[in-house]
């Protein structure tokens, strides 16, 4: 194969260190960084303001020190800013023969590159309640920020699920469909596989890992944990963690006199594992998700996993899970929960995840196309 290939991937959300995006960019450059060898070149744009501790940065700066095609170009353009959608052409004009990659939607405007991006999900559009203020205008933006970026001359989208793909086929008809291709994401925890998982949290419980909007259905799963201690005797407990703002439920409020459901708020990601490790179960009964992390995450300890089977949810649950209608009522919901968790089950899903990868996710994005 070829190794002419020259390319600008555009890290700048790494400025972020612990936004899904940052992750999602630093995750997508290592896989990249395998196949540096295809490669004839590879600029890495960053904000020139980012933080010199900013530990993204620093994993990014190991990468390009052991490679000589690749190179860091620090650039005070930053992303979500006026400039960000006026300026960048500017930024480009050095590197014509250089395919662009910018992983979110927002395309920056006028680039004569031939360019990737990404769409991870349409949330604003699909999920109710998911933007609060001044509701109309931000959709409307969000939409059309997309809808220039699909039908920009030399711009191909890559979702992230089959079934973002279905919903931008869905909500952009116009578009043609041979401009949207699906790759799939990996999982973001990182730990080595060849030592020992830290131990879990002592004690038997369910987990969730998410924030609190009104499509991720918390609500519901609280009534349905309370049920398995009343109707089932479930002696565990129910431990929620990620971010604490509430939406349509005060959920802190909620829990008050539900003393076996825990509120740990945010945690760090040696944290996060500690608790997949030690949980008997993943309770992720979203309503819509652009991918679905925690389930594969879940899937990659072995751990059992009980969600939804909506929109992106079945692509990254093995058959080792649960997947149930979250529509369904508390009784029914509950019952099925109870007899899966009862169950004794080996879970091996070696072959499941063998297609889940950063490294074959770049091959896909970057090098061959057509795998």
């Amino acid at each position: 194969m070829s190794n002419n290939k020259k390319i600008i991937f555009d890290a700048r959300h790494i400025s972020n260190e612990f936004s899904g995006l940052g992750r999602y960019s630093m995750h997508l450059l290592e896989g990249l960084f395998e196949h540096s060898n295809q490669l004839s070149s590879l600029v890495i744009f960053v904000e020139s303001s980012i933080c010199l501790t900013n530990s993204l940065y620093q994993r990014l700066n190991l990468l390009v020190r052991d490679c000589n095609i690749a190179v860091v170009v620090p650039i005070a353009v930053k992303v979500f800013s006026i400039q960000h959608y006026f300026n960048m052409r500017g930024q480009l004009k050095n590197y014509p023969k250089h395919e662009y990659f910018y992983p979110h939607f927002d395309v920056p405007f006028g680039i004569k590159n031939h360019t990737q991006f990404v769409i991870h999900d349409l949330f604003p559009l699909i999920i109710k309640g998911y933007i609060v203020k001044n509701v109309l205008l931000k959709k409307m933006i969000f939409y059309l920020l997309c809808f220039h970026s699909l039908t920009s001359k030399g711009k191909q989208c890559v979702a992230i699920s089959k079934s973002t793909r279905s919903d931008i086929k869905q909500y952009f008809p116009l578009v043609s469909e041979h401009k949207v291709r699906t790759v799939h994401s990996s999982g973001c925890l990182y730990y080595d596989k060849e030592q020992v998982v830290p131990d879990g949290i002592d004690g038997r419980y369910l987990f969730y890992i998410g924030d609190r909007r009104p499509h991720k259905n918390l609500k519901k799963m609280i009534d349905i944990f309370c049920l398995l201690k009343v109707k089932y005797h479930y002696r565990g407990r129910f431990i929620i963690a990620g971010s604490t703002k509430n939406f349509d439920v005060d959920i802190d409020a909620y829990v008050a006199d539900k003393p076996d459901v825990e509120l740990v708020g945010p945690i760090s990601d040696e944290q996060l594992l500690s608790y997949y490790c030690g949980m008997e179960s993943l309770l992720f009964l979203s309503k819509y998700e652009g991918f679905g992390l925690p389930v594969l995450e879940a899937a990659t300890l072995n751990k059992k996993i009980i969600t939804s089977n909506i929109s992106s949810l079945p692509e990254v649950t093995p058959n080792s899970g649960l997947l149930l209608d979250s529509n369904a009522c508390l009784e029914s919901l509950t019952k099925k929960i109870s007899v899966y968790l009862d169950s004794k089950q080996e879970i091996d899903n070696e072959s499941f995840l063998s297609g889940f990868s950063w490294r074959r996710t770049a091959l896909k994005i970057f090098i061959d196309k057509q795998v």
